[in-house]
């Protein structure tokens, strides 16, 4: 088959959780056979607009400027379009597939494009996110950005509603995702097909370390110190706040030679960087910023447990399945669709409330007891028994099969 996938970011271009889905994703389904092309947004003027890169061809679209003033989303809405006058023109697709709604919607604007099977993978909901956390825009007043919330809240469930009744299937990768997809848009998802799509993890990239001292080594870090890392985009969903709550309750009940690396980058780096000194734990938290995947996998490596401190809306947690391939096992609170995947794997790590406290007891059950368990083999014989990205594109594959023969 001849496919075209539509996404706001691959992880080639700029990490993050959802990019890497969709860029493993077109390199599965390449693999196996399919013509695959992605349709990507350029993030920065020196990226090519046109690339060959594992069997799959990367187009990158839209003006970079009105991308950095508009805000992702609206540019989304204004260069996809023209974007998909120009794929539809020049070749014909067997199916659209796209991860991110306004790219989706942008793409539906186009007359041509409507008659091409579109099959949507549902992430999240962006609306619900942004009713939850706000606008990152620094230099809007309280009241303007609390009037270009409101618009774009219900302006993007008007167009997730709409992306959703065009859509032949929808692809989740939880079964709480399923379940928000009900519960935020009725109708319109229940009278769609939604299959559960396995998520997958690169193991050759996200490997056990060859040397868990050079690893330390490597980074900078103290071989002898208890070490938490948390990978997460800054905003308050993700709920870094209460883990440095929680990990100052850790620091001290466990002591000095304890430490938590932050790894991303977002909005509220500034204020939880001044958080952490105001509440003593300057000398214990460091703050890296992003990591491109190699780094990414070192901080996996180097850590004694990860943390995934979510308080609303985690579609999966790609983070999670991610460090259990190098080794290092995931506390966890129980939000959105982390219980899924702890609970199977071990009940220990999974926290009883996203709140400082309960994740606090998690955190000192681990340095008290769980540091001296052996982690490294079963959590990664965990990952490589249920995820897998040949596995997912499988799936894709015989969903997209199936919406084929169904539309003949």
């Amino acid at each position: 088959m001849k496919l075209l996938i539509l996404a706001q970011e691959i992880s080639i271009d700029q990490p993050g959780g959802s990019g890497r889905v969709v860029w493993e994703e077109a390199r599965a389904l390449a693999r196996r056979g399919h013509t695959v092309a992605v349709g990507v947004p350029r993030a920065r003027v020196e990226l090519s607009t046109e690339e060959r890169r594992d069997g799959v061809t990367i187009f990158r679209y839209g003006d970079v400027k009105r991308r950095e003033t508009m805000g992702r989303s609206m540019a989304d809405l204004l260069d996809t379009p023209r974007f998909m006058k120009q794929m539809v023109a020049g070749a014909r697709w067997d199916a659209v597939i796209a991860h991110h709604p306004h790219v989706a919607y942008g793409a539906l604007r186009v007359v041509n494009a409507r008659k091409i099977p579109l099959v949507y993978i549902f992430h999240a909901s962006a609306a619900a996110e942004m009713r939850y956390e706000g606008l990152s825009r620094e230099r809007l007043n309280r009241f303007a950005a609390w009037v270009l919330k409101f618009f774009f809240v219900r302006g993007t469930f008007a167009i997730e509603r709409k992306v959703l009744r065009a859509a032949r299937a929808v692809g989740v990768f939880s079964d709480f995702s399923a379940k928000l997809l009900r519960e935020l848009y009725g109708r319109a998802a229940r009278n769609v097909v939604t299959v559960r799509l396995p998520m997958g993890v690169d193991t050759e990239r996200f490997d056990l370390p060859a040397s868990w001292e050079a690893v330390r080594n490597q980074l900078g870090l103290d071989r002898e110190a208890l070490i938490f890392v948390t990978v997460r985009r800054l905003v308050p969903r993700t709920g870094v706040r209460i883990l440095l709550d929680a990990f100052r309750m850790v620091y001290d009940r466990v002591g000095d030679n304890v430490q938590l690396i932050v790894v991303g980058e977002g909005r509220e780096r500034a204020s939880l960087e001044h958080y952490a000194t105001a509440i003593g734990l300057k000398r214990h938290v460091r703050f890296v910023g992003r990591a491109g995947d190699d780094d990414l996998a070192l901080w996996y490596q180097a850590a004694d447990a990860s943390v995934m401190p979510t308080v609303a809306y985690e579609g999966f947690g790609v983070s999670i399945v991610e460090s259990m391939a190098c080794g290092t096992p995931v506390i966890g609170t129980p939000v959105g669709a982390i219980p899924e995947i702890l609970l199977a794997f071990d009940e220990r790590l999974l926290a009883d409330a996203p709140r400082p406290v309960a994740l606090a007891d998690r955190l000192v059950w681990f340095a008290e007891e769980g540091i001296n368990e052996s982690w490294m083999d079963p959590c990664r014989g965990f990952v490589k028994r249920w995820y897998s990205w040949e596995k997912h594109a499988e799936k894709v594959e015989e969903l997209l099969e199936h919406e084929n023969h169904s539309s003949q």
